[in-house]
């Protein structure tokens, strides 16, 4: 029975807490009024112009200090995208200088390449057999006295 006393008790208290608390919070809170007044000269300032409240300004100059800061990180932000680009870029077209050197000199090996062996072909490779002077002199002279037979063959059939 006394545990059921001082719940009863504490959500009362809770209870009122929660109620009442918003309605304190909403009486602690100051309207802040933000004045713009126009002034002429022999008001209460000795000059001409807008008198601004103290809030007012200050967030005026906040908003104007943010706003400069801004611009200034977005112009750092370009410049650093402009100068990554550009480092980038020289670095490409340097690798493309390189890479098209290379291919015209591997381009330029391999002619020297192919030309020497062709030259080493055709220097150092034996000739073939039937090239030879030896074998083709022996045929002339085969090919000779085989016409002379055959020619006097000829010649002692017609008569």
């Amino acid at each position: 029975m006394k545990n059921k006393i001082v719940s009863m008790l504490c959500m009362l208290t809770f209870g009122t807490a929660i109620i009442i608390s918003p309605i304190a919070r909403a009486d602690d809170i100051k309207i802040k009024f933000e004045a713009v007044s126009p002034l002429k000269k022999g008001d209460h300032a000795p000059f001409t112009g807008i008198l601004f409240s103290k809030d007012l300004a200050a967030r005026i100059e906040a908003e104007r200090k943010t706003m400069i800061s801004l611009k200034l990180c977005d112009a750092k932000l370009s410049a650093s995208i402009l100068i990554a680009r550009s480092e980038l870029q020289l670095k490409l077209d340097i690798v493309s200088g390189k890479y098209s050197a290379l291919q015209t000199k591997h381009t330029d090996l391999i002619g020297i390449k192919d030309d020497q062996i062709t030259f080493l072909r055709k220097n150092y490779m034996p000739t073939p057999w039937y090239k030879e002077p030896s074998f083709l002199i022996t045929m002339g002279v085969i090919a000779g006295i085989g016409l002379a037979v055959a020619g006097a063959h000829l010649v002692k059939t017609v008569r």
